[in-house]
């Protein structure tokens, strides 16, 4: 099996085995580490602060479909070669014999009118080589042979040198890489910076930032030409990330508060979000509804559901209903000539509910509805203004937790739980 170096993002640590594993079953990928070890993606919950990662793959499509969506990683590439220095590396492809030389059968495999560049990039200490110094270090590779016209624009290929340093004063790197990049990330290709909040058309006092909201449409295995809901909408942040993780994904949404979510295409805060990112054609539909009195028929499967609900300060857990349980007497008042509660502005009486009780109503609502091997990805707090620990069920009908990841904060932390359906 090829081997590929996965060059990692340097953030949110506790959600990145979470994405390569899920992402590696939403393709059906097999990987290994070098010495066969299955269970390669754990290392990074040990070496945390190690940018790279080394495994196994049965083709490059595998690696392409591993990185190609993600977001907690910088790209892929193809391995060639790993040692303390250049000089090493380069004796080592030469003195290989063909069969044992993954750069050798790379060459064979290439056309000679394609052409190449060389990019260097070093971790831990030195951000920076002065151009010469760098030139110096991609002649080292003149003995390989290489016939490729140089294109530092638009390259057919480009090898990518690492340097890994162990410590920011070190004088020389721990130990080097020579690869050849396969693929990168979504994360590289800007789509951070094209889902930037302050660009939106709108936002709403409790709008997910993009980067984990790209992460948990990931946990959750959001599929092409797959239905994902999201019950508390709001102004449509994780839907719309759902439609640019994977545009082919169908995507339907629900909130109490109709003010985002009222009005054609020229009204709706959601579908005005939409729009802006031309994905009018992914979103399904809208609704106006309290998700513990959901009008969902119950036939309708749901593949993925993904959600922030409300809590904290500024958006409390209400639903519909009154405090002592009595039908709220405006509901029989007259307005013009009709009962109060059927005109369009009236606003229905809400109650405050509790995080718990809205926890299981999601793995209820979601164990009835997702398929086997469907997931449910929530976010909920670490704890709550009281310090007490936010219950986390471990299972819930045919639902089991599949991820617990924690994002701390300096004051509070929030974690994002992700059940699979299992049966």
């Amino acid at each position: 099996m090829p081997t590929y170096l996965i060059h990692l993002a340097q953030c949110n640590y506790d959600f990145r085995r979470p994405e390569l594993e899920s992402l590696a079953e939403l393709y059906n990928i097999n990987y290994l580490k070098p010495n066969g070890d299955k269970n390669i993606f754990e290392n990074l919950e040990t070496d945390q602060l190690n940018p790279y990662l080394i495994l196994e793959l049965e083709n490059e499509q595998d690696a392409i479909n591993l990185i190609k969506r993600s977001i907690l990683t910088m790209g892929i590439y193809e391995l060639y070669g790993r040692n303390i220095d250049y000089d090493s590396i380069i004796n080592q492809i030469n003195n290989q014999e063909f069969d044992s030389s993954p750069f050798k059968k790379s060459k064979k495999m290439e056309p000679e009118n394609m052409t190449m560049k060389f990019q260097l990039h070093t971790s831990g200490a030195r951000s920076k080589y002065t151009m010469p110094e760098q030139i110096e270090k991609f002649n080292k590779f003149e003995s390989l042979n290489l016939k490729n016209k140089i294109n530092l624009k638009k390259p057919d290929i480009i090898y990518q040198l690492f340097e890994n340093f162990e410590t920011p004063d070190a004088s020389s790197p721990l130990e080097v890489f020579f690869a050849r990049l396969v693929t990168l990330s979504l994360r590289s290709q800007n789509i951070l910076e094209n889902l930037r909040l302050n660009k939106r058309p709108y936002i709403g006092t409790t709008t997910f930032e993009p980067e984990l909201s790209l992460v948990t449409c990931n946990l959750a295995l959001v599929r092409p030409y797959k239905l994902t809901y999201d019950p508390f909408c709001g102004t449509g942040g994780f839907l719309t990330t759902c439609a640019a993780i994977e545009p082919a994904s169908m995507v339907i949404g629900s909130d109490l508060d109709g003010r985002m979510i009222r009005g054609g295409s020229s009204k709706s805060r959601v579908r005005l979000n939409f729009k802006h990112y031309k994905q009018e054609e992914q979103l399904l539909g809208l609704f106006t509804m309290d998700f513990t009195h959901n009008s969902l028929r119950s036939s309708l499967t749901i593949d993925a559901i993904i959600c922030d609900p409300p809590y904290g300060i500024r958006e409390g857990i209400k639903v519909l209903g009154c405090k002592n349980g009595q039908p709220e007497k405006s509901q029989f008042a007259m307005k013009d000539g009709q009962l109060a509660y059927l005109a369009d502005d009236y606003v229905a009486a809400k109650k405050q509910y509790s995080l718990d009780a809205l926890m299981v109503d999601i793995l209820e609502f979601a164990d009835s509805r997702l398929p086997v091997g469907g997931r449910v990805a929530f976010w909920v707090p670490l704890a709550n203004s009281k310090g007490i620990e936010t219950l986390v069920v471990e299972e819930k009908g045919g639902l089991i937790l599949k991820y617990n990841c924690v994002q701390s904060f300096n004051n509070w932390s929030r974690k994002l739980l992700v059940y699979v359906k299992r049966n």
